[in-house]
């Protein structure tokens, strides 16, 4: 029965079926994670938007639904909480994180999923303003404005030693 409350949903509380919990490649497969990753915020760039399924990096530490600061999960689902006009609460689903609020009072949450930190647990459902989430194509984009300019400089080293071997 589903109470209302924000972890009501007796589904989400459950691990995930063994299908759900298959192999993700974005979460560790021989040293190639961070080509996925990249691609998975080429994907969100590309679009604009940050939608279910993609991976949003946690601003803050909530250590009651084990999410770890500055780590990546997956975005299994979004919806907005409020109270309807009848006086129940209601759910709205939303396909984007940056979605408008479907009426005033409502609040964002979020369902995620690292299979680092929930395998046993299953997804957990998480507030906005408790996690501070931060789209993947955003933090990539804050790491290439230093990361850019250190690969020149690297690349300029290793130009001068070559030069210096040389001569």
């Amino acid at each position: 029965e589903d109470t209302g409350e924000r972890g009501g949903d007796d589904a989400l509380r459950r691990p995930p079926p063994t299908a759900e919990r298959g192999f993700d490649p974005r979460f560790g497969w021989f040293g190639l994670e961070l080509g996925f990753v990249l691609f998975d915020a080429l994907k969100q760039a590309a679009r604009g938007s940050t939608r279910v399924g993609d991976l949003i990096i946690a601003g803050r530490d909530v250590e009651s639904l084990k999410i770890v600061q500055y780590q990546s999960y997956v975005l299994r689902r979004i919806y907005w909480q409020g109270t309807g006009e009848d006086g129940s609460v209601e759910r709205v689903d939303a396909d984007a994180l940056d979605d408008e609020r479907p009426r005033a009072g409502y609040e964002q949450y979020l369902v995620l999923y690292s299979p680092r930190y929930h395998v046993e647990s299953g997804p957990v459902v998480a507030a906005v303003d408790e996690c501070s989430p931060t789209p993947l194509r955003r933090e990539i984009g804050q790491a290439a404005v230093l990361g850019i300019p250190g690969l020149f400089w690297v690349f300029v080293s290793l130009q001068l030693l070559e030069y210096g071997r040389a001569t």
